[in-house]
């Protein structure tokens, strides 16, 4: 099965690819327009979207985390993303944050630190935790199918 763990955020996305490989997506510095923004974040994250992906798991909303402008921000990235995959035929599945961090860490409340240490224990080279969280959600993916 193909399946692909996205970490998505408004300054860097963590990515899971199928092959395994993990890799991060920012926007330019200068990339201020929102539109641009936007267009930049979800076409760097679908390059890494091989087009016959089985699933995406992406992170779910955190409601009771960051609220306000940042909230619906994110929530701008995740729905152009959803809608490009929903474009390629592409199926995805949510997974909240506290059962991402108890299947790769072994506890909900898990620290980001613990998930980035978590993913080097389970053989993964995560370069921050944006990639760390993406590893688990594909790993989550797999495990789940």
């Amino acid at each position: 099965m193909r399946v692909v763990g996205l970490d998505l955020s408004t300054r860097s996305c963590g990515i899971a690819r199928t092959d395994g490989r993990l890799v991060t997506v920012k926007p330019r510095a200068g990339a201020k327009d929102p539109a641009r923004r936007l267009h930049e974040i979800a076409s760097g994250v679908m390059a890494h979207v091989h087009p016959r992906t089985d699933v995406v798991w992406i992170e779910d909303y955190n409601p009771g985390g960051i609220q306000g402008l940042t909230m619906a921000k994110l929530g701008e990235v995740g729905g152009v993303v959803k809608l490009r995959l929903f474009e390629r035929g592409i199926r995805y599945e949510l997974l909240n944050l506290q059962t991402l961090k108890a299947f790769g860490a072994g506890r909900g409340g898990a620290s980001k630190d613990e998930m980035v240490e978590a993913c080097r224990a389970a053989g993964g080279c995560p370069a921050n935790d944006d990639e760390a969280d993406a590893f688990w959600l594909r790993r989550y993916g797999l495990e789940h199918r």
